[in-house]
């Protein structure tokens, strides 16, 4: 059991149900003295096994003590706060930021400005390199398996970072690069993304793990009076749809995009493998460009998620 790892079996909690196995779109896991392991070097930490256990014996890294580590270090750290956390709690903007703050973050962000300057370049990319094939790099799970699997295919990853990494080299150039920034979302992988830029991200914790530091805290984010403080050091709006299958189309949009590019958008393993198998990208009218997630319908359904049915209602029930 590789705990250090995002995602391990606890091994007493595995009934041997092979549903993990059979489950695995990367078949990364084996049977090893009687019990489903996960094989790191194959895995994409998808969570897609975490998702489907019925013992819970798959189980995603736990990250909290690290985070309560950090707040306790009399550091400046700062929430890099994922989009998706209104499909995870149903409370106010200005409740879950008094929330974070009570726990001892200094200031609370939105991921979401990191994806629009990751929209952005991704258009002056398309439009100085004509008739080629983009794939997204938001997706760590989407850059692991065209790394591990479809290796041809990684000289057609955007040359960017995701928008999370772009969050904290932001984050950072801001509030200086001593400040501490801790990604909060509905991904697994993200722990991965974590562990290889952690100059850009100290550690991830998924929204799951959020609500018990709130818990152990008797913090109750739905019950707090609402306040008048704001995300820093601005708002965003438009990449707020990044969690949304389409959602990052849906921003280049906004940003300007036009018919110079044509844009797909798939979410699952085996649906974006289905799409690129037997696609060339030397033969192009005009640039493809695929926003790929590993998570059925988006970010929204990700293994750290608190409510698995989440969708575009509750992205924006509480939006002012």
């Amino acid at each position: 059991m590789d705990i250090h790892y995002p995602v391990y079996t606890i091994h007493n909690e595995c009934q041997d149900c092979y549903k993990c196995v059979r489950e695995c779109p990367v078949k990364a896991i084996r049977i090893s003295g009687g019990h489903a392991s996960v094989l790191s070097d194959r895995c994409i930490a998808c969570g897609q096994c975490i998702s489907i256990c019925p013992q819970g014996a798959k189980q995603m890294r736990k990250d909290s003590s690290r985070v309560s580590d950090l707040l306790a270090s009399g550091s400046r750290i700062i929430a890099s706060l994922a989009p998706s956390w209104r499909g995870s709690f149903s409370c106010s903007s200005s409740q879950i930021i008094s929330s974070l703050k009570e726990l001892g973050f200094y200031g609370v962000s939105e991921t979401a400005l990191g994806a629009q300057d990751v929209s952005l370049a991704t258009l002056e990319l398309i439009r100085s390199e004509p008739r080629r094939l983009w794939i997204s790099s938001a997706c760590p799970a989407i850059v692991d398996y065209l790394r591990k699997y479809m290796p041809r295919l990684v000289p057609s990853l955007l040359p960017l970072a995701s928008p999370a990494a772009t969050h904290g080299r932001m984050l950072k150039e801001h509030y200086g690069e001593d400040t501490g920034v801790v990604f909060i979302g509905p991904c697994s992988a993200k722990k991965g993304e974590s562990d290889l830029f952690p100059d850009l991200i100290d550690t991830a914790l998924g929204f799951n793990e959020l609500s018990e530091m709130f818990r152990s805290a008797g913090i109750n984010p739905d019950t707090r009076e609402s306040s008048a403080v704001e995300f820093e050091p601005i708002a965003a709006f438009e990449g707020a749809l990044y969690p949304l299958e389409g959602g990052m189309a849906e921003t280049m949009k906004m940003a300007g995009a036009s018919d110079e590019v044509s844009m797909i958008s798939v979410s699952t393993i085996p649906m974006f493998r289905e799409m690129l198998n037997g696609m060339a990208g030397d033969s192009l009218s005009k640039s493809v460009f695929i926003e790929a997630l590993a998570c059925q319908g988006g970010c929204m359904a990700g293994p750290c998620t608190i409510g698995k049915k989440a969708g575009l209602q509750s992205l924006f029930a509480k939006m002012p």
